[in-house]
């Protein structure tokens, strides 16, 4: 099982500006500021960590892994199968 996360905090070139972008909006994403997946290969959980930004999660059921995403108004969501413990 690999880890991998995102967070809109790196690559950033402004206020409200970093590489995580809304291909529907063409605008970065403003609502989920950082995701973490765990999956069986890094590529996948790489993939899945950026997927998180805009897509619900139970839309990505045809991949197992489990994963947890911070939002901006300090929500954290988490998969019931994350094999972790949160710090809240």
């Amino acid at each position: 099982m690999r880890l991998c996360a995102s967070a809109t905090n790196r690559r950033t070139w402004g206020e409200g500006l970093h590489h995580v972008l809304d291909g529907r909006t063409r605008r970065p994403v403003a609502e989920v500021v950082a995701t973490w997946s765990i999956a069986a290969d890094a590529a996948t959980a790489d993939g899945l960590a950026t997927a998180l930004f805009v897509s619900d999660p139970a839309q990505l059921g045809s991949f197992e892994f489990a994963w947890v995403r911070m939002l901006a108004d300090g929500t954290v969501q988490w998969s019931n199968d994350f094999d972790g413990e949160l710090f809240l």
